[in-house]
């Protein structure tokens, strides 16, 4: 497997588009600092998702170069659906935990 989108190892795989990300940007391949001039939250890209069992081998990017997030179902943080990992800066997890960035399914 792993494919074309796909994620080695995962039986089952979701396509999804229009997450919300605030406290941050996305450039494409990984977080990025807001200017002062960015809005407070943007849509992700469209991305592929898959539950993998948590003793099965590490996925790439490094676990150092990726950061788990919580995926919200609203703005008001109230539900967690799941988490998503994202990738980031080596050794950027403060910073990123610090702006508060998380995830959302809608606005």
């Amino acid at each position: 497997g792993g494919g074309r989108g796909g994620i080695h190892g995962a039986p089952l795989t979701l396509m999804i588009s229009n997450i919300q990300l605030e406290g941050c940007s996305f450039d494409g391949s990984r977080l990025t600092h807001n200017d002062r001039d960015s809005p407070s939250v943007c849509t992700l890209p469209a991305c592929t998702v898959a539950w993998v069992d948590k003793e099965a081998p590490p996925l790439s990017p490094a676990p150092q170069e990726r950061i788990t997030l919580p995926l919200y179902y609203g703005r008001d943080r109230q539900a967690v659906v799941s988490c998503l990992d994202l990738p980031c800066a080596s050794g950027s997890h403060q910073q990123w935990i610090l702006c508060g960035v998380a995830l959302f399914l809608k606005n």
